[in-house]
């Protein structure tokens, strides 16, 4: 019984720092990755996103442990399906209608604009969305030249 609970403790701290290390990032190297994430934190509608994500996988998206958040993770379907079905989603909300507005006000405007609860989400905004949050690792561009180390 020892060995089993000392296993799944070594397990659950492996997975707390694979999970630490994709989500707690240098904020240097988040601005400068080339992949549209300037920060560490999640616009609007990267947030409404993904929140959409983990509806559409009929998952909730706050209160889990590490090990739930890296299992949802490795099972979403890939990036043009996932759009597709969070369209889908979109779609139905929007003819559902009593959606809310969008704020985006920060520290500094004089104005209070609300927006719109977008029709449409991109792909762009939905793979910066899953990179910010750690649920999908950045892919590297080939086209972007590589620093050689001599």
């Amino acid at each position: 019984m020892a060995n089993r609970n000392s296993s799944t403790r070594i397990a659950d701290t492996t997975a707390l720092n694979y999970v630490r290390d994709r989500i707690c990032r240098d904020p240097e190297r988040i601005s400068n990755s080339g992949d549209g994430t300037v920060g560490q934190f999640l616009t609007p509608i990267q947030d409404i996103a993904l929140s959409l994500v983990f509806d559409v996988m009929n998952e909730g998206r706050i209160n889990r442990t590490t090990a739930e958040y890296m299992r949802i993770a490795e099972n979403l379907p890939a990036l043009k399906e996932l759009h597709f079905l969070i369209n889908a989603r979109l779609k139905e909300l929007h003819q559902d209608g009593n959606l809310p507005e969008i704020l985006r006000f920060k520290a500094g405007h004089k104005r209070i604009v609300h927006e719109p609860f977008p029709s449409k989400i991109s792909c762009e905004t939905m793979r910066a969305a899953l990179t910010i949050s750690g649920m999908r690792q950045p892919i590297r561009n080939s086209k972007i030249p590589r620093l050689r180390r001599d």
